[in-house]
């Protein structure tokens, strides 16, 4: 008996768990990505090499293997391939091409929550002359590409003095070149991992968002469950989550919102119609009883849950990212997870051989670990102790990783 096919869009590391899931549950899964050392080759039934964005042959792709299903997840930008190609060919989706435009392209969604009356910054649009920000007077401010994610192209502009020119670097690390300008409000940042049932919004988990600001804004080390910022907002949470499912016109599937706590209120920093690309597909199923990748598989077949999703109050875990210097990797060295205290899993981004960047954004962390603890101050130590324990060496001799300084990380902890 012949399988259904599915086509998934990346076979990165936040795809790879879903093509062995699809895989393990039934389905034969052809890939859409560019890459040759991408992990979910291992996995998949058809591989090719078409990148994830290229519409015209993800296209291709679905008419040759006769595609029952298109699903992503992790990223942003093949949202809008997989709702576009899934409303041509009249498959289940759980956003539409419309509603995809609005969770991938910042200016549109700014614009349609704006109309929606969610709490967010004050932003303008800019031209590709960029002569409106020459008017514009609030720094320190914040310079977003219009459709890119990892936070390529993402800075914080303090004055008047090198605006345009940080503009145009931005412009070029997106798609479209164009770009955003943004008033920079300061408060803890907070994560939610959102599930659409049936219209009604399902929490899975919030965390707080402890990120590292001394080459950057903002990149994030870790997201720690549960959240202690978000606590006293729970229900203006609630009701941006309910604004924004509207606004991306979703009765079912997944959101990840980005947000800022302010004295005033949770402000909104982004949100994305997809499971967060931070490993919270990992986490998840470890602070609820939910399974989001499970859950994704299912929207191609939609039907009601049989046990919403909930979290759970006893439940401290954290994901935490590993920095590193910018060098060449001759070694890796990790201890096994197995009977580490409180370590759940861990892995590495890099391979002996390859170089990294350096912390300039998002893209420059190089692994990952999960935590857990019988408290939050169990998980940091479990933590902070196993972080010491990873080594990157370098040809020298020298461990290319490194703990970020206490003073510049933003911990919701600090503002208490």
């Amino acid at each position: 008996m012949s399988r259904e096919t599915i086509l998934i869009l990346g076979a990165g590391r936040h795809q790879a768990p879903l093509i062995q899931l699809a895989e393990a549950v039934g389905y034969a899964t052809v890939i859409a990505d560019n890459q040759p050392n991408s992990p979910g080759r291992a996995f998949c039934s058809f591989p090719s090499f078409v990148s994830a964005t290229d519409l015209e042959g993800c296209r291709n792709l679905a008419a040759q293997h006769r595609v029952s299903g298109i699903l992503t997840t992790g990223t942003d930008q093949p949202v809008r391939v997989m709702a576009t190609l899934s409303h041509e060919l009249g498959l289940p989706c759980y956003i539409s091409p419309e509603g995809a435009l609005l969770a991938t392209n910042k200016l549109a969604q700014r614009e349609a929550m704006l109309k929606a009356g969610v709490p967010q910054p004050h932003y303008i649009e800019v031209s590709d002359s960029f002569q409106e920000a020459r008017d514009w007077n609030l720094f320190p401010c914040v310079v977003k590409p219009c459709d890119s994610q990892g936070q390529r192209g993402v800075k914080r502009v303090d004055s008047s003095a090198n605006l345009i020119a940080t503009m145009q670097t931005s412009a070029r690390l997106g798609a479209s070149g164009r770009v955003i300008l943004e008033e920079f409000i300061e408060g803890p940042e907070v994560t939610a991992s959102v599930w659409i049932d049936q219209g009604a919004i399902r929490f899975i988990a919030i965390s707080d968002r402890v990120t590292y600001s001394l080459h950057s804004l903002g990149v994030c080390f870790q997201h720690i469950f549960p959240s202690l910022a978000a606590s006293p907002w729970e229900s203006e949470i609630h009701d941006m989550a309910k604004r924004i499912a509207t606004t991306f016109g979703m009765q079912c599937g997944p959101i990840y919102i980005q947000i800022l706590i302010t004295p005033a209120g949770p402000r909104l920093v982004e949100a994305a119609a997809r499971i967060g690309g931070g490993h919270e597909a990992n986490l998840l199923p470890y602070v609820s009883n939910f399974n989001p990748l499970a859950a994704l598989v299912e929207t191609l077949r939609p039907k009601p849950f049989t046990s919403a999703p909930t979290l759970n109050p006893d439940a401290f875990a954290s994901v935490n990212f590993l920095f590193a210097h910018a060098g060449e990797v001759a070694s890796l060295d990790a201890p096994p997870t197995t009977g580490q205290p409180g370590i759940l899993e861990a892995g590495f981004y890099v391979r002996p051989g390859d170089r990294t960047s350096g912390m300039l954004d998002g893209q420059g962390r190089v692994g990952y670990f999960l935590a857990r603890g019988a408290n939050r101050a169990d998980t940091e130590s479990h933590a902070r102790s196993f972080y010491n324990t990873l080594k990157a060496i370098d040809p020298s001799g020298k461990n290319l990783l490194f703990a970020p300084e206490p003073a510049n990380l933003s911990r919701p902890e600090s503002r208490q």
